[in-house]
């Protein structure tokens, strides 16, 4: 099927974003008689360049993947990502993040690990690939099932108990044909649509890099079970040579929304980010000819930078409620404040050229040092790593230019409620978790998101970044992390919380427990340790936390050469008690 491009004429009105949002109300389109000062772009609907129907994944061997565009030698070799915030304002000498929750709590007020099993491993995609870093480990949990992907592209289902089910399997081998089957290139996706009982998998494909075209892979299952069948598409992405980094994705009724980090290639120049609807509906009834809705973001603002698609747990929002959007606002980058700003997204699939990208509202937070080693990658210290770990010891990277995945979004009925995580210089280049929860009022009367509560998790000396967030079906938060020192703690796998009943204001109140301590550190000089890791919860009970993350021990599997080729990743799960009764096999539906 050839690729069919349609440029919408319908103008599209924005409020200028110079200007604050406060409070301001805007999940209906602007009207069409805005002043001169407003600006004006268009949305681009471009249909699926392929289409195909995957074979049963638990009919798939296990094997080698698919090249990849640029691969990874010794030493690895990283793909340009220019900062999309330059500094502009300093924090001063001295700076220290107001919100620092100093002191510690005690560990045991966390709840306890329930399961706990091994990921997708460095050894297992060296025995296909090649050796790649970081695995930027993804994944999220079904009814019955967990699904995870690691860079460039290897796919594993579990259990819930962490029996395998399938893998590893090369992402690429659910296309029989096309770009989607010929390269495995990474920075994947796995949500789980738990209105629909399906899932969705995607990653970039970068064929000719550092030359376009460049693609989107998605895959969506055919039923709940992760291991059948797929309808799976390929899609086009717009822009000459306008590379589609960085993808990240939510589920929404409307849409599956998406956004992404574009380079203008071959040069690997900024140019902003960009917005996406895939049309949902027509891609789990398996259209050929499913589309998707794009906002080229740049055009209305190239600072729109660390951009994320609201990713919908629990009950759905009332009928026709937009998408929302995140990225975050800072003085230090030229801003007028310290914040969050969120627009909407409304997708209309009969007439696409009434769809929208508008303005929802600026929320104020407190003041944050976004800068982290003036953005160097070598930045978090790891003690110095112990056999079989060879080469010297490398700082890795925090990746504070960004929010973290997920902008999580939860229907509590009187209100709705998003949490979402960023890393920040807590103060003296010590790295910490600053967290967020948004809330919206939805009766009696709808209102704008506002901030409800917020925190810097930073209770010692240890730096903890790479953070994901998500809230219980009773309000309970939690956050997943990443956790080092210079001399006693390896990269390990942390999580720490607050429940419904703590005061706004106490931080993470529950204090933090160990998910899995690491006892190796990675050596590198790509000082690459990922771009996201995933917190999600049970679509059954709504209350069980599902995290993933990587992890060095000190008795890896086999690998080759150096020990960056050695990583792990871990699944975890957790939850509170006072989110109601685990039953005998931790995993049926509290009621």
């Amino acid at each position: 099927m050839s690729r069919k491009v349609m440029v919408v004429t319908a103008a599209l009105v924005l409020l200028a974003l110079a200007s604050g949002l406060h409070g301001v109300e805007a999940d209906a389109p602007a009207a069409a008689s805005t002043p001169p000062a407003h600006r004006t772009f268009q949305p681009i609907v471009v249909s699926a360049s392929r289409f195909g129907l995957s074979p049963e994944l638990r009919s798939l061997a296990s094997a080698p993947i698919a090249r990849a565009a640029v691969p990874d030698p010794d030493p690895p070799v990283e793909r340009g990502s220019p900062p999309a915030r330059p500094i502009v304002k300093p924090r001063p000498e001295g700076f220290v993040d107001p919100l620092v929750e100093r002191g510690g709590r005690a560990p045991t007020a966390m709840p306890p690990v329930l399961t706990s099993f091994e990921g997708v491993a460095a050894a297992e995609v060296q025995s296909g690939f090649g050796a790649v870093v970081p695995p930027s480990a993804i994944g999220d949990v079904g009814r019955t099932q967990y699904v995870q992907i690691v860079n460039p592209g290897l796919l594993k289902v579990w259990a819930k108990n962490g029996t395998v089910l399938v893998g590893p399997v090369a992402f690429s081998s659910l296309w029989s044909e096309g770009i989607c089957s010929a390269v495995n290139d990474g920075d994947p996706t796995v949500l789980y649509d738990h209105l629909a009982d399906r899932w969705l998998l995607s990653q970039f494909a970068l064929p000719n890099y550092p030359s376009g075209p460049f693609y989107q892979c998605i895959a969506v299952s055919q039923t709940g079970d992760a291991t059948g069948s797929y309808w799976v598409y390929e899609f086009n992405l717009p822009g000459t040579g306008v590379l589609n980094d960085y993808p990240q994705f939510g589920v929404w009724p409307s849409a599956y929304f998406m956004t992404d980090r574009q380079m203008q290639m071959p040069a690997g120049t900024w140019a902003g980010s960009g917005a996406f609807a895939f049309d949902r509906a027509q891609m789990l009834l398996g259209n050929p000819s499913a589309s998707y809705i794009y906002f080229n973001l740049n055009s209305l603002n190239p600072s729109i930078a660390g951009l994320l698609p609201a990713d919908l747990d629990g009950p759905p929002p009332a009928a026709g409620t937009p998408g929302y959007f995140a990225y975050p606002l800072s003085t230090v980058w030229g801003d007028a404040m310290d914040g969050l700003r969120i627009f909407v997204f409304q997708p209309d699939w009969v007439t696409p050229a009434n769809s929208t990208f508008s303005p929802h509202a600026d929320i104020p937070t407190a003041a944050f040092d976004p800068d982290m080693c003036g953005y160097a990658k070598n930045c978090i210290p790891q003690p110095p790593a112990v056999p079989p770990a060879t080469g010297p010891t490398q700082p890795v990277d925090a990746l504070s230019d960004r929010l973290m995945r997920r902008l999580a979004y939860r229907n509590f009925g009187t209100h709705a409620s998003m949490v979402v995580t960023h890393t920040v210089d807590a103060g003296g280049d010590h790295a910490a978790v600053r967290w967020y929860e948004l809330r919206r009022p939805l009766t009696p009367v709808p209102g704008p998101f506002a901030l409800y509560d917020q925190g810097t998790h930073s209770p010692n000396a240890t730096h903890r970044w790479m953070a994901s967030a998500a809230i219980d079906a009773v309000g309970n938060l939690a956050v997943g992390y990443s956790a080092s020192n210079a001399t006693t703690v390896y990269p390990s796998i942390d999580y720490a919380g607050r429940l419904v009943s703590d005061a706004p204001g106490s931080g993470l109140a529950q204090g933090e427990a160990i998910a899995i301590a690491g006892s190796n550190s990675q050596t590198t000089s790509a000082y690459r340790w990922g771009d996201y890791s995933a917190l999600s919860t049970d679509p059954l009970d709504q209350c069980t936390f599902w995290y993933t993350q990587e992890y060095y021990t000190n008795t890896p599997p086999v690998c080759t050469a150096s020990n960056y080729r050695c990583w792990q990743t871990r699944i975890v799960s957790f939850r509170f008690p006072n989110c109601g009764p685990l039953f005998a096999d931790g995993f049926e539906d509290a009621g």
